[in-house]
Formats: structure tokens, C-alpha cells, sequence
């Protein structure tokens, strides 16, 4: 919940305009919700878990009770049922996409939109140690989105991009992966069935811990943490592109969790029509 300095603006809109249905993702003005549902404007918020606490807070501020429909998005870390006035949907369906062929990488390094401090911290982090890995084996090849960061990186063997399209692809034709332990990249290393170095960023508002240990847990990963050596770093790293097994039911077992759920465009499309 916050307060959107916009929020007059976005209401005239919606009345001058005629609008049915208003959807909200998750972030949202409360009182913004109450003038919509005056107006028998639907309201419906999609929201994905960013805390651990996020949803039971907002079930005791009785904000999720102030919209038509709260539609929130599966994930493991869940102990919990649905609560009052919320459906817990599969977003995996719409997250996957068809792969285009493209060369071959060993190590995807993907480090969100950068910029934020700990995205420093985890490209410098990781560069060290892949450094190192190089140093062992001269024809491993890398690709590193970095984002809107500002570091240059040079090597000869790491590609160093802004940001693709077509991030399915290049994740898809990635030995292994290396990335913060967001929400939406989490879903791709899912769809994708990709193993992954998981190096938790520092969020106000998202426990990538949690999340990434979740995953350790459930096989699919391995967590770094910023403030533990590159060294450690580098034989993760090591470790994984020796590792050629992957083990599929460990993937199933998880796709079968998020499948015990309706898939999210068809919960969507029956609420709005």
C-alpha cells in the first residue's frame, strides 16, 4: 500500500473514458480503490508474493477486502491456503515461449534491471570469481546481462549485453545460470529447467533470501550470499559446469505444485469478462 501523488489523474481517466474494470499490480492506493468501487468500477489487484509478510499484512488491513478480486501468483515459499477474497493462480503458462536456436553459452551471469547497490555487489562478486574459473579453463564462454549498470566489463570471454528480447533464448542455450533470486526470474529457471547459482539481492520489499534457499531446498539451486568470499563463488561455479545430470523430477515435482493451481489468463479473462 503506498500513495500515488497520480491518483486524481488516473481516476478522471477512468471516468472520462468509460472503464469497466481497473487492475491493479501489486502496488496500490487504497483510497484510489475505494473511489473505484464507489463508482462500480471493478477493481482487481494481481499480485505476486514479495515478502513473506506481505500477505498476511495486507489481510489485516483489510486491503485485500476493499477489491472485487485479489489474483495472486503461486510460489513455493506458500505454507498457507488462500485467504478471504483471494485465488491463487499458475503464472508458468504465460512465462513460457518458444527458443530460437542460438550458439551455445556456458554460464549465463543475469543481474535484474541493475544499478541497485547490491546489483554492484553481485556483479563484482561475480566477476571475481568468474575470473578465476577462466583462468583454469581458457574456452568457457559467458554471456552477462548486466542491466543499466554502469561497469565495464572486458574479457574475451564474456559477452557483456544491456538487456535481450529474447531472454528465453539465451537462458534456454546457458550451461548454468547465475542471478538474484527474484520472482519472474525464478519462473524461468522453472520453465526452462535450469540450474542456478543463486545470489540473493537486498530488497526492501522482496525476500530473495527466502526464495533462494526455498530452491536449494527443493534441488534446483545453490545460494551464494554477497558477503561470503568469491572463492566459494568460483568452485560453485566449477562444480556446476562439471555437473552433466539434471534431474527432471526434481523440476516435475515443482511444475506439479504451481499446476495444482488455475492458470492465471483463464482466472484473469473470467474475471474481467
Amino acid at each position: 500500500m503506498c500513495q500515488c501523488n497520480q491518483k486524481d489523474k488516473i481516476y478522471e481517466f477512468a471516468k472520462e473514458n468509460n472503464i469497466e474494470c481497473v487492475i491493479f499490480s501489486t502496488f496500490f492506493d487504497l483510497n484510489l480503490v475505494r473511489k473505484f468501487r464507489e463508482d462500480k468500477i471493478k477493481t482487481i489487484l494481481i499480485s505476486y508474493p514479495i515478502r513473506d509478510t506481505y500477505r498476511l499484512a495486507l489481510k489485516q488491513n483489510r486491503a485485500y477486502a476493499t477489491f472485487d478480486r485479489v489474483i495472486t501468483l503461486y510460489e513455493p515459499l506458500f505454507k498457507d491456503k488462500e485467504m478471504s477474497n483471494e485465488i491463487l493462480v499458475n503464472p508458468l503458462k504465460i512465462t513460457s515461449k518458444e527458443i530460437a536456436s542460438i550458439d551455445k553459452k556456458d554460464i549465463l551471469v543475469t543481474c535484474g534491471g541493475g544499478g541497485r547497490p547490491s546489483s554492484k555487489l553481485f556483479l563484482k562478486k561475480t566477476f571475481s570469481a568468474l575470473k578465476k574459473v577462466i583462468s583454469k579453463d581458457k574456452n568457457i564462454k559467458i554471456t552477462i546481462i548486466k542491466g543499466n549498470l554502469k561497469s565495464n566489463i572486458a574479457h574475451e570471454n564474456i559477452n557483456s549485453i544491456i538487456w535481450t528480447k529474447d531472454f528465453g533464448s539465451v537462458l534456454s542455450s546457458s550451461k548454468i545460470i547465475i542471478s538474484e533470486a527474484g520472482y519472474f526470474t525464478m519462473l524461468d529457471l522453472i520453465n526452462y529447467k535450469k540450474k542456478a547459482i543463486l545470489i540473493p539481492g537486498e530488497r526492501v520489499i522482496d525476500n530473495q533470501e527466502i526464495r533462494a534457499l526455498k530452491l536449494e531446498g527443493l534441488g534446483i539451486g545453490k545460494v551464494f550470499f554477497p558477503f561470503e568470499k568469491a572463492s566459494k563463488l568460483s568452485d560453485l561455479i566449477t562444480e556446476n559446469l562439471k555437473d552433466e545430470d539434471l534431474d527432471e523430477d526434481k523440476f516435475e515435482g515443482i511444475l506439479s505444485k504451481f499446476n495444482n493451481y488455475p492458470d492465471l489468463s483463464q482466472v484473469l479473462l473470467e474475471e474481467v469478462l
